[in-house]
């Protein structure tokens, strides 16, 4: 397991070692209290736009199981 995953694996919600859509809410939270400008970066690299519509496709990658 990378430490990255170790470490927000005690912070967001997860079933069966995959983040859910909840997990996925608190980490954006918690990145956009730290530096919003890296949540912006994070979602347009996702394929979201500045108006937060995904146009891009964005592959789904499986980085790390817990």
């Amino acid at each position: 397991m990378f430490v990255c995953c170790k470490i927000f694996a005690d912070r967001v919600e997860l079933s069966d070692g995959q983040i859910t859509r909840h997990g996925f809410i608190q980490l954006n939270e918690m990145e956009a209290e730290d530096n919003d400008e890296d949540l912006w970066i994070t979602l347009n690299t996702m394929g979201y736009n500045n108006a937060l519509v995904m146009d891009e496709v964005w592959p789904s990658v499986n980085y790390c199981s817990v």
